[in-house]
């Protein structure tokens, strides 16, 4: 986390000692620790308009200049550009904020139609093997079956042969049983 002066940050904020408004620090307050209206000085009542601290009631100017240059932590820093309202630099880091959220949703919205194309190549690229490995056991069931038919065939073949051979067999035990010994 980074460490900074208050009186060098937009946050740091007055609270004005007639209208009790928040308003901008100006230059002699963060130079000096003295506020200023006119030829009139306050001891400032501050605060810090991103909430990072709080500032106790002083009584002293050499108590607010060692409190706005004393190093702090503080992650939301912006530094002061005199004439910038507190208000000024709040709406600047809301629009900052909703401008990296939208940068942060394109991210996203890139990178999930990214990943759908990548899916959708993966579904395809398994499609195509799953089509050529139906193929392939398409052709290898035909070919089971053209193996299965012949074996059919020859087995038939063999089956008619011997039919055959059986039959010729029985017709000439037959006939040498039916002629007459000489």
């Amino acid at each position: 986390m980074a460490v900074h002066k208050c009186a060098e940050c937009g946050y740091l904020t007055t609270i004005h000692p007639e209208s009790k408004m928040r308003v901008e620090s100006p230059r002699r307050l963060r130079e000096e620790g003295i506020y200023t209206i006119g030829s009139k000085w306050f001891i400032p009542n501050l605060t810090c308009n991103a909430s990072v601290r709080e500032f106790p009631d002083f009584g002293q100017q050499e108590q607010v200049w060692n409190a706005i240059h004393e190093d702090v932590k503080c992650e939301v820093f912006v530094q002061w550009q005199e004439g910038r309202s507190p208000q000024d630099i709040e709406e600047m880091a809301w629009q900052e904020a909703a401008l990296k959220t939208q940068e942060r949703i394109a991210d996203l919205q890139r990178d999930y139609l990214q990943w759908k194309k990548d899916q959708s190549d993966r579904d395809d690229h398994w499609e195509k093997q799953i089509q050529a490995l139906t193929e392939l056991r398409h052709q290898e069931s035909r070919k089971d079956l053209a193996a299965w038919n012949n074996s059919q065939l020859w087995a038939l073949w063999g089956t008619a042969m011997l039919t055959a051979l059986v039959s010729l067999v029985v017709t000439i035990l037959n006939f040498l049983s039916s002629t007459p010994k000489a």
